[in-house]
């Protein structure tokens, strides 16, 4: 209904269009959207009653699909289309977008919540909700107008774990209601010049000598160097001193930039300066490849995030949209620089980053106090120091024996090819997906195999396809198998063996101590483009060599080698998972067959199958281990049947007579689901947290009970490796992967390095009981390979 008087409110709320109730009854926002918009909307304190709320299309466009009335292609798509507004549109959304400005015009509102893509677009002109929602935005026709975009509740009933997003977004509305949105009054340097910059950091330099002073700091790069460095100390002052000037050459005549990195290492090291950065161990390697140091870091806004809140997005624009005051995206600005650009778009760009990081600096330090997590917060930050020293380290490679590997599998690789192209008179090409359909489904006329995708079922070729197609037509067996060893030969090769080496010839990673809700690391190729994700590098084949598929595959660990005179030593954990469940669940009897160096899983099966015969390798034992595996992670019966090829019927009995046997491990089920239920959260024995922001359903829970082993196995790793680099210096880490630990260390005092590692593994989580788990300790002076 169109506005007859001033407007009751200073908030307006935009739509996208109606949907099928909408139309109906004739109002926008009445369905399950306009629902859930009510709930958010209190949640955030505003009233929907005290807001104009309307739509930019009037109309429901079929099935719900804007597409039908608006397309950014170039050229229009058949039918009645205009250019408008930088895009093509059908008449119902121009005339839409026409009566949504005459409603603002009479409204006069402060401030307009754009709910969806479409939204944005008609009132500024921008695309792109994701980056801009959260944005102080001008109303195009009257900037005196906020616009503030945010998701459209229907997004929200498709993918729930975005709501706490929209509900920090209407909290900037309320404030903006109040208090109008400003453009930042910043202060930026930006093209400096030598006595301005070089008195800028001299001043800052002064205060850090002073007492302690927080400065952010963030760097742009360029073909492998650093293009330029921003400093910023508020959330409105930054200097950026730029490296590189386009199309080539340096900034500075070299005696300036002499000076100027000499006084600026001073400062970024002196230990009164509190740096803070965003995944700052990028930065740090460029600033010790190419300036020799590493700044003095205090707080990465992406690690402190990452302990407040894991499992969520911890890029610098969502932070900035959910911890600083006047939030506006600008990634955009500095993501694609080419030498035609000015260079100065890449030094405020530079500048922003700066402020940004800082002012979401100083609210995490806030927020980590509030959530009492201080101690997370700064072991993790002792890690990040340990994480950058062995990314810098790297691990040395067996070169010649890399080359021979390369050419070997390129060989066999070869090999497999020839014989498909001898069978079906033409060279066939397994990468190409429309290849192998038109080969498959058209030309030998196989069923379809279809799999599941966003856009729904599609026709696919993937390796389970390919082995149900084998089992349906046995014939073409022979077929199959070359064309998944000539797969995994290809990707084997160009993941692994052909992964670059850095300038040294050594294999360096990027870890990343925020990579994983569970607190193991991440990894991938190198701040400089080599290395690769250490975390997947494959062992000894374990396959079974009678498997139909099978294909030896060669050690590749046999690679990595230790430095001279160093011998190499890995060390893993045993049935780490299990016994914190164990010790979770206080499950006693469980515990003792442990304590006895006994396979529970392997004594509990003798007894369900009433077998004293039943062995570790024994099928029927890895049936239920799959199974107890399956119900420590609160698995239902009919979830598990699928999965471990049981009937329903059967797995509801084998779950009963689990817990009666073992009660505990249902009433540690029950405290999980309860703490989910009442504070959506779930914490481990190191005071490390989880929130959930999802819909409370079977999957929540699930990953509820998976957090808790999972993190607090993977937080003892990186407490043995914190241990190792404290007491123990001559000890160098080399590799962290998932649940283990790669050593070096001189071989004149390997004796004495291995009984420091037996020890210093042997570290007690902190339950009432304190638990260490035991750890297994092989090692070589051949290769990581060779360990034994």
């Amino acid at each position: 209904m169109m506005p007859t008087g001033p407007c009751p409110s200073p908030l307006m709320i935009v739509g996208e269009a109606p949907g099928v109730e909408e139309e109906r009854i004739g109002k926008p926002f009445v369905g399950a959207s306009g629902q859930e918009l009510d709930r958010m909307l209190h949640e955030a304190g505003l009233l929907r009653s005290e807001a104009f709320v309307t739509n930019v299309c009037r109309v429901r466009p079929p099935g719900n699909n804007l597409d039908f009335f608006f397309s950014r292609k170039k050229k229009p798509p058949p039918g009645q289309w205009e250019q408008f507004n930088g895009v093509w549109a059908k008449p119902e959304l121009i005339q839409g977008v026409a009566q949504l400005q005459r409603e603002v015009a009479l409204c006069k509102p402060k401030v307009i919540v754009a709910l969806g893509n479409l939204s944005l677009w008609s009132l500024t002109g921008k695309w792109g909700v994701m980056d801009w929602r959260g944005s102080g935005l001008k109303y195009a026709l009257n900037p005196a107008t906020t616009v503030i975009p945010t998701l459209h509740p229907a997004a929200i009933l498709r993918m729930w774990s975005w709501r706490p997003y929209v509900i920090c977004d209407l909290r900037r509305v309320k404030s903006a209601i109040t208090d109008p949105v400003d453009v930042p009054p910043y202060r930026f340097v930006e093209a400096p010049h030598y006595v301005q910059a070089y008195t800028i950091i001299q001043s800052l330099l002064a205060r850090v000598q002073r007492g302690p002073v927080h400065i952010a700091v963030d760097i742009e790069t360029r073909a492998g160097h650093i293009a330029c460095i921003g400093l910023g100390w508020s959330k409105y002052d930054a200097l950026c001193i730029p490296l590189m000037k386009s199309p080539a050459g340096s900034y500075w005549l070299e005696t300036e930039e002499f000076h100027l990195m000499k006084v600026l290492r001073d400062l970024l090291t002196h230990p009164n300066c509190l740096v803070s950065g965003q995944n700052f161990s990028y930065d740090a390697q460029y600033f010790q490849r190419h300036l020799g140091y590493i700044p003095n870091l205090a707080l990465d806004t992406m690690v402190t995030h990452h302990v407040c809140f894991p499992g969520t997005d911890k890029g610098l624009d969502v932070l900035s949209s959910l911890y600083c005051e006047n939030h506006v995206f600008w990634k955009n600005d500095g993501k694609e620089w080419h030498q035609r650009q000015d260079e100065k778009v890449l030094w405020h760009y530079n500048c922003e980053d700066a402020v940004r990081t800082w002012e979401i600096a100083e609210v995490l330090s806030e927020t980590v106090v509030k959530l009492g997590l201080e101690g997370p917060c700064r072991f993790q930050h002792r890690m990040w120091g340990h994480v950058v020293q062995t990314m810098l380290d790297g691990v040395k490679v067996a070169i010649e024996a890399k080359k021979q590997l390369s050419s070997e599998l390129a060989t066999e690789k070869a090999a497999r090819e020839a014989w498909l192209a001898f069978v079906f008179g033409h060279p066939v090409n397994p990468r190409s997906p429309a290849q192998m359909k038109r080969l498959f489904y058209d030309d030998l006329k196989l069923p379809v195999q279809y799999k599941r995708t966003k856009e729904g079922p599609r026709p696919s070729l993937d390796e389970n396809s390919l082995k149900t197609l084998s089992k349906k037509e046995p014939v073409i067996r022979p077929v199959v198998k070359r064309l998944l060893e000539i797969r995994s030969l290809g990707v084997f090769k160009s993941t692994f063996v052909d992964a670059t080496l850095d300038r040294d010839q050594r294999m360096r990673t990027s870890y990343n101590v925020a990579g994983t809700e569970t607190y193991r690391l991440s990894s991938s190729e190198n701040a400089f483009g080599s290395g690769l994700n250490m975390q997947n590098i494959p062992g000894e084949n374990k396959d079974s060599p009678d498997e139909e598929f099978y294909l030896d595959l060669p050690n590749v660990r046999k690679l990595f080698v230790p430095d001279s005179g160093c011998e190499i030593a890995d060390m893993d954990l045993s049935q780490a998972d299990l016994r914190i469940v164990v010790e979770e669940a206080d499950e006693e009897e469980m515990r003792q067959l442990l304590d006895a160096g006994l396979d529970p899983y392997t004594e509990i099966a003798k007894e369900f199958y009433n077998d004293k015969t039943i062995s570790k390798k024994d099928s029927r034992r890895a049936k239920f281990k799959a199974f107890a595996h399956g119900t420590h992670y609160l698995g239902t019966p009919k979830g598990l049947a699928g999965r471990i090829g049981l009937s329903i019927a059967d797995a509801e009995r084998t779950q009963s007579w689990y817990f009666k046997r073992f009660p505990k491990i249902q009433h540690y089920g029950e405290r999980i689901r309860n703490s989910v239920d009442k504070t959506r959260s779930v914490s481990n024995v190191f005071g490390y947290r989880r929130y959930y922001f999802d819909r409370l359903d079977s999957t929540l829970y699930n990953q509820a009970a998976a957090w808790i082993p999972q993190s607090t196995v993977g937080l003892l790793i990186n407490h043995i490796w914190d241990q190792v680099r404290t007491h123990a210096p001559e000890i160098r880490v080399s590799l962290q992967v998932h649940d283990s630990l790669v050593f070096q260390y001189p071989i004149e005092v390997a004796d004495e390095c291995k009984a420091k590692l037996l020890t210093l593994s042997r570290y007690p989580i902190p339950y009432t009981r304190p638990l260490i788990i035991p750890t297994g300790l092989k090692t070589s002076r051949v290769s990581w390979g060779d360990c034994s």
